[in-house]
């Protein structure tokens, strides 16, 4: 089986499942992981707020080569495609076909694929960070804590042109605490993903149909996320209600007594010099902001005890 692997280049989960896949291709005769693909992000995206902006920079610095391309330079994987470039050309689509591929898998990809790259593989399997029918789209993992799910899974799935509504391969999901946070919740999803890719591999090897999707399902799209991470009026919301928008996607752009920060993290008792956030009941202080080093932080909360 020649493998094609479709990922974000920058995102570390696809790092992780990337390294997982290679560890157990190696282990089967006949299997061959044969090129990885950029499939990060493409050009039209929202105006970047400042911590994409610091993102940004440090990515065009000479020494931010995505770990995946040092791990298919080293494994001599071919790679395709390139940061911020669309994987919807005839150009990407003729480098696929002339690998002649047998699978593709696909993680974190952050890119419609179109008709004529799922034609370029015979069968594409998809990662989806939740438990489809339910989630489709984006933010999988952060719309179920946002909505109190007690468990949060995912899904491998032949890919259709429809966004994910391909047939069922694979499903698992893990418990939810309501004290998780997001990271923690997508930690565990990863690593019992990857435990699972064996037995994806065994279905992908069967020539598994999957099942098809039945049920209602739900779809969330980058409009619904940026609409609920992008707060212009906290008075207007509940202290609860912004704590869990922070919980669930792990960020929330809020204007404060400094300005608009990308906050991860607010309180409810006061602290010195941090910034605050009105509320509809209560004052939220902000002690954890997007784009600063766990340093800062670290200093900042020993100035504070010294108090």
């Amino acid at each position: 089986m020649r493998v094609v692997v479709f990922a974000d280049f920058d995102n570390h989960g696809a790092l992780v499942l990337v390294r997982a896949l290679l560890a157990e291709v190696d282990r089967r005769a006949g299997w061959n992981v044969v090129a990885l693909c950029e499939a990060g992000p493409a050009p039209a995206r929202p105006e970047p707020g400042a911590a994409d902006r610091v993102l940004a920079r440090v990515r065009r610095a000479p020494l931010a080569r995505p770990a995946i391309e040092r791990l298919a330079a080293r494994r001599q994987l071919t790679i395709i495609g390139a940061r911020g470039r669309s994987l919807d050309t005839e150009a990407v689509t003729e480098e696929v076909v002339a690998l002649e591929p047998d699978v593709g898998l696909s993680f974190a990809s952050r890119q419609v694929f179109r008709r004529p790259l799922l034609r370029s593989v015979p069968n594409i399997v998809n990662l989806h960070d939740g438990l489809l029918p339910a989630y489709a789209g984006l933010s999988a993992t952060s719309f179920s804590l946002y909505e109190g799910r007690a468990e949060s899974g995912f899904t491998y799935h032949h890919m259709a042109e429809a966004v994910d509504a391909g047939p069922i391969l694979l499903q698992g999901s893990v418990p939810v605490a309501p004290t998780d946070a997001l990271r923690d919740v997508i930690d565990r999803k990863r690593a019992l993903a990857g435990e699972s890719l064996p037995r994806v591999l065994d279905l992908v090897a069967a020539g598994s149909r999957g099942t098809p999707q039945r049920g209602r399902g739900s779809y969330f799209s980058e409009g619904h996320t940026l609409a609920l991470i992008r707060v212009e009026e906290p008075a207007s919301l509940a202290s609860a209600e912004l704590e869990s928008r922070i919980r669930a996607f792990g960020a929330v752009r809020l204007p404060t007594s400094t300005g608009p920060l990308w906050v991860t993290s607010a309180r409810r008792d006061p602290g010195f010099l941090l910034p605050e956030v009105e509320t509809a009941d209560v004052r939220l202080y902000v002690d954890r902001v997007a784009g600063m080093p766990a340093l800062v932080h670290r200093g900042a909360r020993a100035l504070r005890s010294m108090r």
